[in-house]
């Protein structure tokens, strides 16, 4: 959704309060309308123009695209006509196409600041995030009390890690509305990745103020200052992942030097004695980092992720026999008539906490004799238990591993220690555990009833 060129506006704030890429938009119900002198075809061609808005406004997009087109060819130097078919292509999931028409737009005019809030967010859609804070800087100019161009801004600034400028944004957004939740949130964000943790703490603290069931806000307060938890909300790690989907595999990869999925395929070479299994399901599948390496090795392949738009990914890549959105424990549970032989959830646990029930929901769909691989970000050896670390992120022992396995069924075979990524230039130390089902007492009770 947009801000467009207006006569009568509404703006709608949409706001992703997690994560630092959140991006606010706009959407108005008007489109301008074009007048011309009595002249020959011009009131034609404004007649014209028109019924394309009006088209536009009524979701009619292919026949409001058609008449712009039309309308294009001629009259030419029309920015208004350029900018609302931009408008239009990056309504229906063409910002590449809308670039171009924004960017003949903006060579036409040059005081519109509503087209630069567009151009810079049809920049950030197609990754050019040094062009779309050149965009927002114009949109300010034109406009200096836009708050969304400069919270935009600000997100821009946090995807090039220019954490001083970024901080500098939001503090000014927050000078004109307190209580804006998302700045808020961001900002505690920036300044837990600069280590001004007595910051972050403050602004999540003021912004469960505003709003006390802010479950990310709170999750984070609690891993900031110590507190005992041993869950991650689910809807933090759907937000979180949700709005880090569209970089991820550029951050994770690229940038941490994360190779757990390769790893995990070495391991699963070396320990299972198997190239190939029947049925395979990859929890927490992301984008398909995993399912690219399990593609060949398995008959069937499925995967499950809380966040629909890293589903989205997944399924464009084409690696996966089935796709399941929603959280892991639930959608296992509901897996009534499934039986892998192979099962993987690599960079999963540390987002959930407490795995015990996962383990249990993973044991029932598993095949007799299932293999169930999956990373564990690693405590030190004095430290038992689980730890909710200042990362947001859990961390696990051994000791509680083994319990956890022992107590859903499943027999530890092998634990190789590994690096999982880096942050902060350290590397992250983690460990695989390999499993094999074993049968739990109510299987056998079963079995023997079955006799």
């Amino acid at each position: 959704m947009l801000k467009a060129a207006i006569i009568m506006t509404l703006i709608i704030y949409i706001t992703n309060c997690l994560i630092c890429t959140s991006f606010l938009h706009r959407v108005t119900n008007t489109l301008p309308k074009m007048k011309y002198s009595n002249q020959d075809g011009q009131n034609e061609r404004a007649d014209l123009f028109n019924r394309a808005c009006n088209y536009h406004e009524g979701g009619l997009h292919p026949e409001a695209e058609k008449l712009y087109r039309q309308l294009l060819t001629d009259i030419r130097g029309n920015w208004l006509l350029h900018y609302n078919l931009g408008l239009l292509l990056f309504e229906t999931d063409r910002p590449h196409e809308a670039l171009a028409h924004y960017l003949t737009a903006a060579a036409l005019t040059d005081e519109s600041s509503d087209l630069y809030y567009n151009l810079a967010l049809c920049h950030k859609q197609c990754g050019n995030y040094r062009q779309a804070v050149d965009a927002y800087l114009r949109a300010i100019a034109l406009d200096p009390e836009d708050t969304d161009s400069r919270y935009n801004l600000a997100a821009c600034y946090l995807v090039l890690e220019e954490w001083d400028k970024a901080i500098s944004c939001y503090q000014m957004v927050l000078e004109k509305m307190a209580q804006h939740q998302s700045a808020l949130n961001n900002l505690a964000y920036v300044m837990q990745k600069v280590g001004r943790i007595d910051m972050a703490v403050r602004y999540y603290k003021k912004l469960l103020k505003v709003n006390p069931k802010h479950r990310s806000a709170d999750h984070m307060l609690a891993a900031l200052t110590g507190s005992c938890r041993s869950t991650t909300p689910p809807s933090y790690v759907q937000d979180l992942f949700d709005n880090y989907s569209h970089r991820y595999e550029d951050s994770l990869v690229g940038r941490l030097h994360y190779g757990l999925p390769k790893q995990l395929m070495r391991i699963i070479s070396a320990s299972s004695g198997k190239n190939t299994f029947s049925k395979a399901l990859d929890i927490g599948c992301g984008t398909g980092l995993v399912g690219e390496h399990l593609r060949n090795r398995a008959a069937v392949l499925h995967g499950v992720d809380i966040s629909p738009n890293m589903i989205e990914i997944a399924r464009k890549k084409g690696y996966y026999d089935a796709l399941l959105t929603g959280d892991v424990h639930a959608v296992l549970s509901d897996l009534d008539h499934e039986s892998y032989d192979l099962i993987v959830a690599a960079d999963v646990f540390p987002y959930i906490g407490d795995i015990r029930a996962v383990l249990r929901a993973s044991h029932r769909v598993g095949s007799e004799h299932c293999h169930f691989y999956y990373s564990v970000e690693d405590l030190d050896q004095q430290t038992v238990g689980m730890v909710l670390q200042q990362s947001g992120r859990f961390a696990h022992s051994e000791q509680y591993i083994s319990q956890a396995a022992e107590t859903s069924g499943w027999h530890i075979f092998d634990v190789q220690k590994i690096n999982l990524r880096t942050e902060k230039d350290h590397w992250v130390r983690g460990a695989v555990y390999a499993m094999e089902k074993q049968a739990t007492r109510e299987d056998l009770i079963s079995a023997r009833a079955s006799i």
